[in-house]
């Protein structure tokens, strides 16, 4: 039996943090029912492979929220339903005579999450956005990529500052209705969720050092930590922070001279360590490289994407299905039996 069996989600959101957030509880065991309006057809859908993956083992249930008598169908559920998740924006589902406070005296296990761009408070509550604008509010853009910000690759916003945090709040809230027997409104703003991602960066410019710059840090490209091309002009990233990492590199590199300036972390002796590192990786192909140095020292190939869902570290954990899709990144072992 998988952990969340037995729960039950109606999912009201279209696009991708809500519906990502639910089929990763799917894959944990909860039953998903997915509402899509049959005048307004998910977008999603435009990305026929992700909309599948994402969507295709929940149930469906085609509904007009705005036809007479609709909402009288949903309420007619809700007494089978532990968890609504919606992602309107602030007071649509009340509009409807769905919100939270019009059904909670009638059905009052119920845990809701709203998953919205800026919460159901502050002044830009109601204003519209995607990803790249929860990045740009809460600084995520302003220290990444080079000379000018660039959007991520994924949509970090969206997933790690909206799908996560939804994921958490639910099972948080289902937890302590176990010991309450009473449901909970769970508030989830996409912006908040990217405000938290600065981490260590927020805490240091919250204790009074300047804000982070692009490709001036250790982290973001103003050090040795990073990516360097080789001759065949495919990529080695380096990651090992810790003095026995690099070390362990310099030895490799046959450049033991160069452990001395790992601690070193002026911009100038980080770049020029930097400039030194790139014209010695440049030299050999990657695979000639990751033959020759020592597997314990932080360096990875920088795959595409289709390499990396073919890898035998991804391969060997089952990290993708037997149906052909990336799993829930979460796996449990039971305890084995007497």
């Amino acid at each position: 039996m998988k952990p969340l069996t037995g729960y039950t989600l109606l999912d009201f959101s279209p696009l991708l943090p809500g519906p990502w957030a639910s089929e990763q509880l799917r894959q944990l065991g909860m039953r998903v029912i997915r509402i899509e309006s049959p005048r307004h057809p998910d977008l999603l859908r435009t990305y026929p492979n992700a909309f599948r993956d994402i969507n295709a083992d929940k149930e469906t249930w085609v509904l007009d929220l705005k036809a007479p008598g609709a909402v009288d169908e949903v309420k007619a559920r809700l007494p089978d339903i532990d968890v609504i998740l919606e992602a309107f924006r602030p007071g649509v589902m009340s509009r409807l005579g769905l919100g939270y406070d019009q059904l909670i005296a009638d059905f009052p296990e119920l845990v809701y999450c709203s998953l919205t761009g800026y919460g159901q408070s502050g002044p830009l509550a109601n204003t519209a956005g995607h990803d790249l604008n929860f990045q740009a509010l809460a600084g995520l853009l302003s220290y990444q990529g080079g000379t000018e910000p660039v959007p991520t690759s994924v949509q970090v916003a969206d997933i790690a500052g909206g799908s996560y945090p939804a994921m958490v709040g639910i099972l948080s809230a289902l937890l302590a209705r176990e010991r309450t027997g009473q449901g909970q409104y769970i508030d989830i703003s996409m912006a908040d969720g990217a405000l938290a991602l600065n981490a260590m960066a927020a805490s240091e410019t919250l204790g009074g050092q300047a804000p982070p710059q692009a490709r001036a840090g250790v982290l973001n490209g103003g050090g040795f930590y990073g990516c360097y091309r080789c001759r065949d002009g495919r990529y080695l990233a380096f990651g090992g922070l810790e003095p026995k990492f690099f070390s362990v590199l310099c030895e490799g590199l046959e450049r033991p001279d160069w452990v001395s300036r790992f601690a070193d972390f002026s911009p100038a002796t980080q770049q020029a360590l930097r400039e030194d590192l790139q014209a010695l990786f440049v030299t050999r192909d990657r695979a000639d490289w990751l033959r020759r140095l020592p597997e314990d020292c932080c360096l990875s190939p920088v795959l595409d994407l289709r390499q990396a869902l073919s890898h035998p570290q991804f391969v060997a954990r089952g990290a993708i299905t037997d149906s052909g899709k990336v799993s829930v990144p979460v796996q449990f072992r039971e305890r084995p039996s007497s």
